[in-house]
């Protein structure tokens, strides 16, 4: 059995699909799913598990999908890439194994964010790999897929998670504390 992820990694991915459902999914810009396998195309069932659990699969944390990509949802699985996958990063983990995978899937940006520091990072689709998008000179994170801005901050308790929509009102941020 593979152990269950940290009560404060669930926390931060709990927080993070707050926000996402109220200033994303509920605005009718696509949906979010937490923790849902993303299986390969035509990806045979796994012999020792049944037929219902493919033999080429990955789960992020969280998976957004935009309305043309809806179709992908099928059975309890995503089949195929979604638009963006959101990974907390905790230690020893193996999110940055996944990324080859989901490139190959076709995800346009993968996010990570890690469990401890708050660190942002925004991958990129590039011509062959996912390619590190560099914040602007205030440290925000921009993902264009999400029109979402996230950044680290020093906050009195530690470090700090800031979520901010673009285009938006500060009604449209969230600080998550650690």
């Amino acid at each position: 059995m593979v152990p269950p992820p940290h009560g404060d990694h669930q926390r931060l991915n709990d927080r993070l699909g707050l926000f996402f459902q109220v200033h994303w999914e509920f605005l009718g810009e696509g949906r979010t799913y937490p923790e849902t396998g993303v299986k390969r195309p035509s990806s045979p069932p796994h012999p020792e598990l049944g037929s219902d659990v493919p033999s080429d699969y990955r789960t992020p944390d969280r998976s957004f999908l935009l309305p043309e990509r809806y179709e992908r949802f099928q059975g309890g699985w995503i089949v195929g890439g979604p638009d963006v996958v959101l990974e907390v990063l905790s230690p020893g983990d193996e999110s940055r194994a996944k990324l080859p995978f989901y490139f190959e899937l076709g995800v346009r940006e993968v996010l990570l964010i890690d469990r401890d520091t708050r660190a942002v990072q925004v991958f990129r689709r590039g011509p062959a790999a996912f390619e590190l998008a560099p914040p602007d000179g205030e440290g925000w994170h921009t993902s264009e897929v999400l029109g979402t801005a996230l950044r680290r901050e020093e906050g009195p308790a530690g470090p700090r998670l800031h979520l901010r929509r673009l285009g938006g009102d500060s009604a449209r941020e969230l600080v998550i504390e650690a």
